[in-house]
């Protein structure tokens, strides 16, 4: 979790017994930061995310992935309503805007009524029928937020043209 630190060893095995060496200690990503002192470090947990954290001696490494969970403490849709249209597919969990910003607790998303409209385990809603929809995302801690759905029936389009400065048109 973010906050926390854990300490770990590195074993080095050479083939002189009292060999000298110096091990190098590095991260690359911003989950996690990493304090070396020979053999050990200690690696704390920055924010939501992951890291890889790779210890160096000589030619040889070796490397540890590092998954940190940083928990949503509050989150919101961008908007309080949407309209959409019908047979029309959307992302909401880009409109979801979480505190702290790399929180990465599950969520989970659901519709109050799918005739209207449906939605998938990554947010994503799929429009069915003209009508209200109550879309809501949650994580296991109780944190959610909702958004209103207003589906419509749209304004089909079969053909357009753009007319350019001569007054000519484009077909499309």
């Amino acid at each position: 979790k973010a906050g926390e630190s854990r300490d770990v060893e590195v074993n080095v095995i050479t083939v002189e017994k009292d060999a000298k060496y110096e091990v190098k200690w590095s991260v690359n990503g911003s989950a996690v930061t990493v304090d070396g002192n020979g053999t050990k470090a200690t690696f704390t947990a920055v924010q939501g995310g992951t890291a890889t954290v790779t210890a160096t001696v000589g030619d040889k490494s070796d490397s540890i992935v590092v998954n940190v969970n940083q928990e949503i403490t509050a989150m919101h849709f961008a908007q309080t309503e949407y309209t959409c249209y019908k047979k029309h597919k959307v992302d909401f969990s880009e409109e979801l805007v979480k505190t702290p910003v790399n929180g990465n607790d599950p969520i989970t998303y659901s519709v109050n009524n799918t005739k209207f409209a449906t939605v998938d385990k990554n947010g994503v809603v799929t429009m069915k029928k003209k009508g209200p929809v109550v879309l809501t995302a949650a994580t296991d801690l109780g944190i959610y937020a909702q958004t209103t759905i207003a589906v419509e029936d749209g304004i089909p389009t079969k053909k357009m043209h753009i007319e350019t400065n001569s007054g000519k048109k484009k077909k499309n």
